[in-house]
């Protein structure tokens, strides 16, 4: 049968060999030899044989030395060879191995002396199918303070000092300690092999604040750390993300995202540290991040429209090249955006950054709208024709009451363009004739139901087709029948209309058929809705 043996190589250091072994009893066995290929069938033991011996004394011969016998290359090895070619490679292969067999039932033992052929139950050494986790003690007493690093496993702590111990594998950190191989990949090997020899490292009293504020949160924020005789203080501050406006090397408009605990410093979004740690008067206060609140954070900026052009710097995925002010616009419209994350400028103005809203109010007099519109910016109620000559002349730049600058939405220029010129402007409102009803329905979004329910049925072709009153007693042509009807509806609406036929069409006669409808039997015009 086959077994893995773990032995300390005296120049090479550890390594793992395969060996062909005899069974002696129910615990022990005699090494035999290295075997064969011929002897190996399973494909695991295939693969183990073959990085076992790639690493046997004869493989590493032939591969750094051109000498014939092992005493003229042990001669010739250099430290810089071993610890920079021949000490990785041994790693490498020892991985391999420990990762099969760590979920084999291989025998496993160590072997301390070469000469010892016999591997006895006391020598056998146990695989831990999971990882290990190293923690660093830190005890502060009257004199002074001291730390050691310890593993636990599977809630058991296990001293680095039980003997044998060694380093097997640098990374991930393979170390055998007492009768146990433990992977623990949460720390380097070179940190561990200290405690190897020694129980403790001592602190001098006159450093400890020095040596809590650096060694001590540095490890923090990497290890798992138990206190001794040290207060600390497990807080819960104040989150907010953070927008920063600014603009980037090629003067564009970029976001910036931060986030920020309290009053602590700004963490940037990729920063691994997952909590943050400070010391004061010998205490040690510490926060978590909130990782998933941070998620969050950047997962509506990106179901907003954003994403994230470098680093922490964001865009809008789809914007309007053309408009150097539309990161301003998408701000503005971004209600939960700006409930969500706190907005600040490093730009040589400044800017509002807020929600636009208009609120719209219409009353219908004899011949005209009179249509009120107030913009919310902010804490201020606007009257819209304030901004009549900018949107007229093309000026994006409002300046607003506490200085800042109200960049006006791209799209109020074509909506509200018509709207304007053709409006007339009064102190209180601005003047719609009712011929230039249909211009209303760039405000139609704004409206209360009542008076957009009104503007709709003002706007829409009549659904009903009056007939000619029969006390005309005339047939009227089908182009007639258009201006009469046309005439009906305009007087339906309380509007004034002129009917501009060539002579000869009919005018008189369209008239005519107007004023019978108008005077006719009230049954009738209540039947088709007229006043």
């Amino acid at each position: 049968m086959l077994a893995l043996t773990l032995y300390a190589h005296p120049v090479f250091g550890w390594k793992f060999t395969l060996y062909s072994v005899e069974r002696l009893t129910d615990e022990s066995f005699l090494i035999q030899g290295v075997p064969s290929p011929q002897d190996v069938s399973e494909p695991v033991c295939q693969t183990l044989f073959t990085l076992s011996e790639g690493i046997s004394d004869q493989a590493l011969r032939r591969a750094y030395s051109r000498k014939d016998s092992w005493a003229e290359f042990k001669e010739e090895l250099t430290e810089q060879t071993l610890q920079r070619y021949i000490r990785p490679r041994i790693d490498i292969a020892n991985r391999k191995i420990w990762a099969i067999v760590r979920h084999t039932d291989m025998p496993l033992f160590v072997r301390l002396r070469y000469n010892d052929r016999v591997l006895l139950h006391s020598d056998r050494l146990q695989a831990t199918a999971t990882n290990a986790s190293a923690v660093f003690n830190f005890i502060r007493e009257e004199n002074g303070l001291h730390y050691f690093i310890s593993l636990t496993y599977e809630g058991a702590d296990i001293t680095l000092q039980t003997t044998p111990h060694a380093v097997v594998a640098e990374k991930p950190c393979i170390v055998l300690v007492g009768d146990t191989l433990y992977e623990v990949s949460d720390i380097e090997a070179k940190k561990l092999t200290p405690f190897f020899q020694k129980a403790r490292i001592e602190v001098p009293a006159r450093t400890i604040d020095t040596y809590l504020r650096t060694f001590v949160i540095k490890t923090m924020q990497q290890y798992e750390v138990r206190l001794q005789g040290i207060t600390q203080h497990l807080l819960t501050p104040e989150r907010k993300a953070i927008l920063s406006l600014e603009k980037d090397f090629g003067s564009e408009l970029v976001i910036l995202l931060w986030f920020q605990y309290g009053d602590d410093t700004r963490i940037h979004p990729d920063q691994a540290l997952t909590q943050r740690i400070r010391v004061e008067e010998g205490s040690i206060y510490r926060y978590r991040r909130d990782s998933e609140w941070e998620a969050n954070s950047i997962a509506l900026l990106q179901e907003k429209g954003l994403h994230c052009v470098q680093s922490n710097h964001y865009k809008q995925r789809c914007g309007n090249a053309d408009n150097p002010y539309s990161l301003l616009e998408w701000l503005n419209v971004q209600e939960e955006v700006a409930r969500h994350f706190v907005v600040e400028q490093h730009l040589e103005h400044i800017y509002y950054t807020g929600t636009l809203t208009l609120q719209v109010s219409i009353s219908e007099k004899v011949d005209w709208f009179d249509v009120r519109i107030l913009v919310v910016v902010g804490h201020y109620k606007l009257p819209f024709r304030r901004f009549r000559k900018h949107i007229l002349k093309g000026n994006r730049d409002y300046l607003l009451p506490d200085g800042k600058i109200l960049i006006l939405p791209d799209e109020w220029f074509t909506r509200y363009g018509v709207f304007f010129r053709i409006g007339l402007d009064d102190e209180e409102a601005l003047r719609i004739r009712k011929m230039h009803a249909p211009a209303l329905k760039c405000i139609a979004d704004y409206l209360p139901l009542a008076d957009l329910e009104h503007l709709q049925r003002s706007l829409e072709p009549p659904t009903d087709q009056p007939p000619v009153p029969a006390s005309l007693q005339v047939r009227l042509r089908p182009y007639q029948m258009v201006g009469f009807r046309w005439l009906a509806n305009l007087y339906r609406q309380g509007w004034g209309g002129c009917l501009s036929d060539d002579m000869g069409l009919g005018k008189t006669v369209q008239m005519a058929a107007l004023l019978q409808l108008k005077r006719g039997i009230k049954k009738r015009l209540q039947e088709y809705h007229y006043p």
